[in-house]
């Protein structure tokens, strides 16, 4: 991510660049294509206003390839004049300066540039190709240096009061400030040529007009009087005049020229047939008047139009030039007759009259523009020294303040400027009576700095270690990896960042029987043998009780897996804690970045599962974590969610494994075992979902259902007439420890009006290992009852003969493990002996559980055991099931049911 940011803040600035210049080219264009035009041949164009702008924002060779492309493209295409490369020349002239001087005064380069060049430039061309000379030479020149001129202001003025720059480079707003003698500049020339340009171009408008109008009106009244004078003629001299050089003709030609003197007006005289019939020139007599053809014709009012130069449409004939050989034309048509009187008057001396007015009022525009530029000059270096020198003096004002330098204040004569001084020598006193009474706290500050950096480092160690271990704690190791995250975001191929859980497995143990001390200590020599193996690439951290972590940096799992050696080898050596020997192992799980996850809360939920897996796959192991875990846990999470959803939609149900006489397989009880299955998973083992029950605490709810239903069942049973025999219930020993299982017995007795002889609980013997006193006197409590009491699974957990001596229970049911093959096993069969003949001593019942095959059961027959339970009689039946195998032969209690009974298959000699 470091890497990428300056790529991606270069990308958007070179876009907004794109952006930004291709507006401005698209106006130059536009600017350069569509010109305003005025009358007598006044042109102004904004094309420099945008080229300006591209070569401020965009930089010289931006600035300058704009130019030439636009010049050459309407040179080439739109056959516009070669001249106008003048703005090529001045973009470059100006570029160049700025370049080289790092920006500047923009509008003063322009003036330079017309100054020096373009104006000589421009005068030499007009003057040797054009023979353009006097006023017209003078207001063509003036023309376009006052264009440039406005264009470099107006640019000046965007580029210093609009955001153009801030956006362009994504600045705050304290970016492109401006200073104030820039604005006075600004604002004294543009009062300047502004004002100059609007009258310029309002009284050219206002002055055509007025003169077409008076035009207008002077040749119609001539038109009148012509009028006048033929009605006054014959027809027969009217017909006569139809024809060139008649008598008629010449005699009309000569009152032309009488009325027009000095040439002001050309008058033709127009038959039908369109010839020159009279004019008041003779070699338009002689050549005829072809008006519409040479010329072009634009209306100006009723019957009055301005003719147009045949050069109007050569795009590189100069406009002046133009309007300097145009003129009026007024076409009547003569009353009675077929003939067309056609009055012709130049606009050359009209125009000739406004640019010499144009050019007295230049004079007075450049000598204020002189001035202006002077003034501005004047108060830029005035407010240059004046506040260039205050802003040097309190330059590091603190600092030479708390100094004791001599400070030379400037003196001005403007009173805000005044005052500012007299405000910053009261400020800088103000400073030194603070620095004196700081100086004096100074070493009071000092001494509680010390002390806060002191207390600093306690609050830290305290924030980010533990107390008892000093190790790094949770808060820093959540810091310490989402850092190791974030750059390691930028790993080589093939590297990795491993996160490593482990959780003592003796500890919780050690800790309640030894004492907290004992288990204080074993956490501080657990975390010194961390610390002994801790590298540069490894870093360990305690989480809280017995959890510690490693964050390790790796090239290959395979390095990571030998640090888990590593650690398992740390709890190969037993630890000795005040003279006792304790032995101790750890479970380890790891994830790995970024193949398991990229964030902290994924890494560290899969190593906690990898952990997890591992302690179930046997003490001191370690496991990475992979997609089989994290499906067992999302199967596992279902599993909890719809066990919940289990007990309210009644998807548990009871299926009843019989238990028979030892010796006369008669029917003697049957045992409660609960079964689940799930809409969506069909048949869940009830190892898995028992287990579920038991971490999420449900397993109190399922057993409550399940020992009421099963009550209810035999009672339902008993009352159809079957024979009565108890039905055992599995109690996990989380009722123990709750306190309610006696209210919860006694619920269910009363509820299904089942005898308490029929009822039997089973409870495994590591019940009694913790909180032996409750656990004794609840089931005694139960007893009194009358329900009997069985350890099942004996022999499988903590198994002690003691128990069978102190513990008030009535059954014993060994575990599968020990009747499975133990007519082939001679150890197995001296354990059973044992157990079976001290509980026929203790007159305790004795059930052999798992029995699958005859030699199996024969051996049980011989060791006398009470009864027996397993596959070779019956699998475990649904009630629908064993109330047939009730209602067949083999419900005759002391009988066998035959094989071709429904449920005959439950009595094969084979497991099922």
């Amino acid at each position: 991510m470091i890497t990428m940011q300056p790529t991606r803040e270069k990308l958007q600035f070179g876009l907004r660049r794109l952006v930004l210049f291709s507006l401005l080219f698209l106006l130059a264009f536009l600017a350069k294509r569509y010109s305003f035009q005025f009358p007598f041949g006044i042109t102004y164009s904004f094309t420099s206003l945008f080229l300006l702008l591209i070569l401020r924002l965009c930089g010289l060779k931006a600035g300058v390839i704009s130019a030439v492309f636009l010049h050459v493209f309407f040179v080439v295409v739109l056959d516009s004049p070669q001249w106008e490369a003048m703005y090529v020349l001045e973009i470059a002239f100006i570029g160049a300066i700025m370049f080289y001087r790092r920006n500047g005064n923009m509008i003063l380069y322009n003036m330079l540039f017309w100054f020096l060049l373009g104006i000589p430039l421009y005068a030499f061309y007009f003057f040797f190709f054009f023979e353009l000379n006097g006023i017209l030479l003078s207001v063509v020149l003036l023309n376009y240096a006052i264009n440039g001129l406005a264009n470099a202001i107006i640019a000046d003025i965007l580029l210093a009061y609009t955001p153009l720059f801030r956006w362009m480079y994504k600045r705050d707003r304290s970016y492109r400030v401006f200073y104030f003698h820039q604005m006075i500049s600004h604002i004294l020339i543009g009062a300047i040529v502004f004002p100059f340009l609007i009258n310029m171009f309002v009284s050219n408008w206002n002055i055509y007009t007025n003169s077409s109008r008076a035009v207008h009106y002077a040749v119609k009244n001539y038109a009148d009087n012509i009028e006048r004078e033929l009605s006054q003629w014959t027809v027969d001299d009217l017909h006569q005049l139809q024809y060139q050089n008649s008598n008629q003709s010449r005699y009309l030609s000569h009152l032309f020229e009488l009325n027009s003197a000095d040439d002001v007006y050309f008058v033709y005289l127009i038959n039908r047939e369109e010839e020159l019939v009279a004019a008041n020139r003779s070699k338009e007599t002689a050549d005829g008047f072809e008006w519409q053809e040479e010329n072009g014709i634009t209306a100006v009012e009723n019957k009055f139009y301005r003719s147009l130069a045949a050069e109007q449409t050569n795009n590189r004939q100069l406009p002046v030039l133009n309007w300097s050989i145009e003129s009026f034309i007024y076409k009547k048509r003569v009353n009675d007759t077929d003939l067309t009187l056609y009055i012709q008057t130049p606009i050359a001396p009209v125009q000739e009259g406004i640019f010499i007015e144009y050019m007295q009022q230049s004079r007075f525009f450049i000598v204020f523009l002189l001035l202006a530029v002077g003034l501005s000059g004047f108060i830029k270096r005035y407010l240059r020294k004046t506040l260039g020198q205050l802003a040097e003096t309190t330059t590091g004002l603190p600092l030479k303040v708390k100094e004791m330098k001599t400070i030379r204040w400037p003196e001005s004569q403007v009173y805000e400027v005044n005052s500012l001084i007299n405000n910053f020598k009261t400020m800088s006193a103000k400073l030194a009576n603070l620095f004196q009474e700081s100086y004096q706290l100074n070493q009071k500050l000092e001494n509680q700095t010390q002390m806060l950096q002191k207390s600093e480092e306690k609050l830290h160690k305290l924030a980010y270690y533990d107390i008892l271990t000093e190790l790094p704690n949770r808060q820093h190791f959540q810091q310490y990896l989402s850092k190791q995250i974030a750059v390691g975001s930028g790993l080589s191929p093939g590297e990795i960042i491993a996160v490593m859980f482990m959780d003592i497995n003796q500890f919780k143990q050690i800790n309640d029987t030894l004492g907290h001390s004992v288990g204080d200590e074993l956490l501080k020599i657990i975390a010194r043998k961390f610390q002994q193996i801790e590298t540069e690439k490894t870093k360990v951290f305690r989480l809280g009780g017995d959890e510690f972590v490693v964050v390790m940096s790796a090239k290959s799992k395979d390095e990571v897996e030998v640090f888990g050696e590593r650690i398992k080898q740390l709890f190969s050596v037993p630890l000795i804690i005040d003279d006792m020997t304790l032995h101790v192992s750890a479970s380890v799980g790891a994830s790995i970045f970024p193949q398991d996850g990229n964030d902290l809360d994924a890494l560290v939920k899969y190593a906690d599962i990898a952990m997890y897996h591992s302690k179930a796959g046997g003490r001191n192991d370690f496991q990475f974590f992979d997609s089989a875990m994290k499906e067992h846990l999302t199967q596992r999470m279902l599993l909890n969610n719809g066990l919940q959803e289990a007990l309210k939609e009644n998807q548990l149900e009871i299926h009843y494994q019989p238990r028979f006489d030892a010796q006369t397989a008669a029917l003697t009880g049957m045992e409660a075992l609960m079964r689940w299955k799930h809409p969506k998973l069909g048949n869940v083992s009830p190892d898995t979902f028992i287990a579920i029950a038991e971490e999420s605490g449900l397993i109190l709810k399922v057993d409550e259902w399940g020992l009421n239903e099963a009550c209810k069942q035999n009672k339902r049973w008993q009352e159809e007439g079957f024979p009565k025999i108890p039905v055992s219930v599995n109690i996990s020993v989380k009722h123990f420890y709750q306190g309610h299982l006696v209210e919860m017995a006694r619920h269910a007795l009363e509820k299904s009006h089942l005898e308490a002889k029929y009822l039997h609980l089973e409870i495994t013997e590591s019940l009694f290992i913790h909180h032996k006193k409750d656990v004794i006197d609840t089931v005694k409590e139960l007893k009194r009852m009358g329900i009997k009491i069985a350890i099942d699974d004996f022999g499988k957990g903590y198994s002690s003969l003691i128990h069978l001596l102190k513990l008030p229970i009535n059954e014993v049911k060994l575990d599968r493990f020990f009747i499975k093959d133990v007519h082939l096993n001679s150890k197995k069969m001296v354990i059973v002996k044992a157990i079976t003949d001290i509980a026929n001593t203790l007159k305790l019942n004795v059930v052999a559980e798992g029995v699958e095959n005859e030699e199996e059961w024969k051996y049980i027959r011989q060791l006398r055991c009470s009864e027996v339970q397993g596959y070779l009689f019956s699998k475990p039946l649904s009630k629908e099931e064993f109330t047939a195998f009730l209602r067949n032969a083999g419900a005759v209690q002391g009988q066998r049911p035959p094989d071709n009974t429904a449920v005959g298959e439950a009595w094969k000699w084979k497991k099922r």
